[in-house]
């Protein structure tokens, strides 16, 4: 008895193929977290434009902060690109990078804040800041923790 494969077009769309072989929808948590870490890209490419733009310039500030400005945005884009792969092809290892990357990149942006700004340039809303961030942070680990997240992430055990 011959068993017949689903040949529509349909079939691969929006997941991946789950463990009785229906395809699995990817949710929509997952979905917020890959177009949040294009944003990053997005973000980060702006950054890498503008300090080659600027080189002198940045320079002429700091010798060091052209290069730090280029090699930390080029970084976060390759790590992004590669944790919004994982996300998209639900990879096992995907949800732990986002959460790595996730507080990762908190800890870079306060470095990058508290080293390299001048003080007196500084906002004074720094605690709304880190409460934001923290909120956000939690509703990321939430989303990760939900159960159809989970099954998304389980389904190739």
């Amino acid at each position: 008895m011959a068993v017949e494969e689903n040949k529509s077009p349909q079939s691969g769309i929006g997941g991946a193929t789950g463990f009785d072989g229906q395809v699995m929808r990817r949710p929509y948590p997952v979905t917020l977290l890959v177009i949040l870490g294009l944003i990053i890209v997005g973000f980060s490419l702006v950054r890498l434009t503008q300090s080659l733009e600027q080189w002198s310039y940045l320079a002429a500030l700091r010798s060091f902060l052209p290069v730090y400005l280029v090699a930390s945005a080029i970084g976060w884009i390759c790590v992004s690109l590669a944790v919004i792969w994982g996300l998209w092809k639900g990879k096992r290892w995907a949800p732990n990078a986002v959460r790595v990357f996730c507080v990762a990149f908190l800890i870079y942006y306060w470095i990058d804040i508290l080293l390299l700004t001048d003080p007196a340039g500084r906002s004074e809303n720094m605690v709304i800041i880190l409460c934001l961030q923290l909120v956000f942070l939690a509703w990321i680990f939430g989303m990760l923790a939900s159960p159809a997240t989970k099954r998304y992430f389980r389904r190739n055990l």
